[in-house]
């Protein structure tokens, strides 16, 4: 650790002074300079350091520090095996670029109270601790251990705040050193073949593609391919805004081509589905979800009926048949208007719900695929609500507790309402549910809560909800 000037050999860091005594002063001051030489390893760069130190005149055992130097020992960066094949200006660029790097670097540990901590290590070193036998030479030693030591601490700190910086350094920034140059070759290749004006959207990092179709009637569809760094042999992730499942096929050679054009004709399939969700979103009162949807819901909530607390019918669209008989049709409101408006729905659908309008005839009315579904609901419940026929009051669904349509990130409606002709009011499930458990009278039977109104004390109740 120390290297020592004459008459001095180097034993675990200590000076062993032959045949003389340790007791006399006078040695101390033939031995300085000490000169402490070390080494620090940087990602950057491999330094040299130099710590001389001195004894005091006035105190022999005190040791005073003369100067601490870095030096470049080899640059990482520059990436040179043997600077002595290079020639003058690349000499004197890889030194620049050195002492710029270990400029800051001094600054950094002056930042840690390099300076300061030294001499508070020294400060605070209780020679009185020591061995009564040891004379001024051991004491000099043991402090300028002390001295190297912090010094030590304050370098082992400043490496790791640098791991810090390096590993947040590299988490923000892609990990480029592993992907292969085919990775790059193979994208390359297959997004000249798709059509660079189909792409809408490509990571920095050319990690995630986004693709972009538009279909007979201008409706833009897109197709997110999210690429592994193995690609192409292995298979990307795809995830598109179809309401049915995009089942991928895989094929390295043609990769992302192949799938983009089974992409495309999952489009041309679904165009009836959205002419149907289309034609529903403009001709009639849709509470849910918000307009315009994600072309990959297929469910309408539609408004039948707008007043005495209204009525509303939430319809699920079968993706092979879209103007077939609903998937799933559930009805919301009073329990008066919810059981004669099915019960009308289910007499149409068997075929069994007489035609008022035709009184010669009287055929009755059954569900006719040509139709549209908006078209079949008119036929059995007559002109439907609509944004365009008139204008909706905003406490026509809103909760009647807590004063709101839409309740939570989820945008829930109300779904429950009051069975009095005179009340109506609408509810969510989760707020009725508070309401009725507070009251003293209420009574709980399986899974239900019975309680009243809060306007106008009827009976109501309402599934337990778990919180």
């Amino acid at each position: 650790k120390y290297v020592m000037s004459e008459n001095a050999d180097l034993v675990m860091g200590r000076s062993v002074l032959s045949n003389t005594p340790r007791k006399y002063p006078a040695l101390l001051q033939s031995l300085s300079p000490i000169t402490c030489v070390f080494h620090v390893s940087e990602p950057e760069l491999m330094m040299e350091g130099v710590l001389m130190i001195l004894a005091l005149e006035s105190d022999s055992s005190r040791p005073d520090i003369n100067s601490l130097s870095f030096l470049p020992v080899h640059s990482l960066l520059s990436n040179s095996c043997n600077r002595k094949e290079k020639d003058s200006s690349s000499v004197v660029e890889c030194e620049e670029s050195d002492t710029s790097f270990i400029s800051g670097w001094i600054e950094d540990l002056e930042k840690l109270g390099l300076r300061e901590r030294l001499r508070d290590a020294l400060d605070s070193f209780d020679a009185q601790l020591l061995n009564p036998l040891y004379g001024e030479v051991d004491i000099f030693l043991e402090r300028s251990e002390a001295i190297f030591d912090e010094l030590i601490s304050v370098l082992e700190q400043q490496r790791q705040i640098n791991q810090i910086k390096s590993s947040s350094i590299s988490l923000s920034r892609p990990n480029t050193d592993l992907i292969s140059p085919e990775y790059y070759c193979a994208l390359v290749d297959q997004l000249d073949s798709i059509g660079w004006n189909k792409v809408v959207d490509i990571a920095d990092s050319l990690s995630h593609v986004v693709f972009q179709v538009d279909d007979r009637r201008g409706r833009q569809h897109q197709l997110t391919c999210t690429l592994d760094s193995l690609f192409p042999s292995k298979c990307p992730m795809f995830t598109t805004d179809l309401p049915g499942d995009f089942e991928v096929s895989w094929d390295q050679n043609s990769g992302m081509v192949k799938v983009f054009r089974a992409f495309i004709d999952a489009v041309k399939e679904y165009q009836n589905v959205w002419d149907e969700l289309d034609d529903i979103d403009l001709s009639t009162w849709v509470i849910e979800p918000s307009l315009p949807a994600r072309k990959a819901i297929i469910e309408r909530r539609i408004v039948l009926l707008a007043t005495d607390g209204g009525l509303s019918i939430v319809v699920e669209l079968d993706t092979k048949y879209p103007r077939g008989v609903p998937k799933s049709i559930r009805f919301i409101g009073s329990t008066k208007n919810t059981n004669k408006y099915r019960l009308q729905y289910n007499k149409y659908v068997a075929g069994t719900l007489s035609d008022n309008t035709n009184q010669v005839e009287k055929t009755p009315l059954k569900w006719q695929v040509h139709l549209s579904i908006r078209e079949n609901l008119e036929r059995c419940y007559g002109s439907l609500p609509s944004l365009a026929t008139l204008t909706p009051t905003n406490d026509a669904f809103e909760c009647g507790i807590c004063y709101s349509r839409h309740l939570g990130d989820e945008l829930v409606l109300p779904e429950v309402c009051c069975d009095n002709k005179c009340c109506s009011r609408n509810y969510h499930k989760s707020c009725l549910f508070e309401w009725l458990r507070s009251l003293p009278s209420a009574r709980f039977n399986l899974d239900r809560v019975f309680g009243t109104c809060p306007y106008c004390g009827e009976s109501i109740s309402v599934l337990i909800t778990e919180k």
